[in-house]
Order: C-alpha cells, then sequence, then structure tokens
C-alpha cells in the first residue's frame, strides 16, 4: 500500500505483498476497501485500549486527560506510514474509514468530556473539546504529510498540550454552565 499509495493499490497487490492466494483473501474481505476498515478498525482498538490503559494507570484524577492525550499522541506517532495512509483515506468524507475516524474523535471527546466533568464538577460544551481532538489531529496529520513525526517532534506536541489542557482547567471558574439545546 505504501509503494502503489492506498487509493490505487489493488487487491492483487495485497496478495502478492501478503503471500495469500485470492480464495484465502476473499475468504476474509468482500473488497479492497474492507481489507482497509478492518486494518483501520484494529489500529483504532489499539489506539482505545492505549488511552484507557493510561488512564487507569493514573491514579491522580486532573491527570487522567492528560495521560490519556498523552497515549493518543504516542499512537499515532508509533503507528507508522501505513496507518498515516490510511489515516489520510480517513479523512475524506466518501472513504469508507471516515465513519471510524468519525467515531473516535468522538470517543476521544467523550473521554475528555467524562474526565472534566469528573474532575470539575462542570459540563463545559464539548465543542471545546472537539476543538481540542480537532486540532491535535490536524497537527498530527501535518507532521506525518510533511514526514516530520520523529521524537522530537512528539515531545513537542506533547510539550504544547499538556499546559493547554492543565489551562482550560485553570479556566473552570470562567466557563459557562453547559446545557444542552
Amino acid at each position: 500500500m505504501l509503494e502503489h499509495g492506498v487509493s490505487t493499490t489493488t487487491v492483487q497487490h495485497i496478495l502478492k505483498e501478503a503471500n495469500v492466494s485470492r480464495r484465502t483473501y476473499y475468504q476474509y474481505f468482500k473488497s479492497r476497501d474492507a481489507a482497509y476498515v478492518a486494518l483501520y478498525g484494529e489500529a483504532i482498538s489499539v489506539l482505545v485500549a492505549n488511552v484507557s490503559r493510561a488512564v487507569s494507570n493514573t491514579e491522580d484524577q486532573s491527570e487522567k486527560i492528560v495521560a490519556g492525550i498523552m497515549a493518543y499522541l504516542q499512537h499515532q506517532h508509533d503507528s507508522g506510514p501505513l496507518l498515516w495512509a490510511l489515516q489520510r483515506m480517513a479523512v475524506q468524507a466518501d472513504s469508507p474509514l471516515a465513519p471510524l475516524r468519525d467515531s473516535t474523535i468522538n470517543a476521544m471527546v467523550t473521554f475528555i468530556d467524562e474526565q472534566f466533568k469528573e474532575v470539575a464538577g462542570l459540563t463545559v460544551d464539548p465543542l471545546l473539546f472537539r476543538g481540542l481532538v480537532l486540532s491535535l489531529d490536524g497537527i498530527i496529520r501535518h507532521l506525518q504529510d510533511t514526514g516530520s513525526f520523529g521524537e522530537a517532534e512528539l515531545v513537542r506536541v506533547q510539550g504544547m498540550v499538556e499546559p493547554v489542557i492543565h489551562n482550560v482547567f485553570k479556566a473552570v471558574p470562567h466557563l459557562p454552565d453547559y446545557t444542552a439545546p
């Protein structure tokens, strides 16, 4: 997929690279896109497990959000070029991966929202957290697209994100309580 590009990779390319027969392939996948969805879905499952593990290993309630977001960033960094290519595909609204991307973003927003409610005792407009997640997503995609998402860039992004999260907590007294429409 990396050699030919995600959109131009054919089932034949996959068969050759995986060294499997067409019959075996079609026992598991109905199409090339079905294989992409399975691969991307597995990567999302690993991401969710990583975030959950990081949060459960953090005792300080106010640090759980930071731990979850840091695990999210680490996963994005560690996932490598194949997942990065699938993520570029997932951004396209007509992609079969788009619903998985949307559900992942929604899950991260819900995670931050629930942790924030528990720590701050305040319901904040979830658009604030959606903006944070989408900003991170945009930064990550930019670094992936430029091929410069190495260890130094990961540390750089983590260094920017942690103070932002802590400042959101500091802003709690100034945020209006949110009631869903």
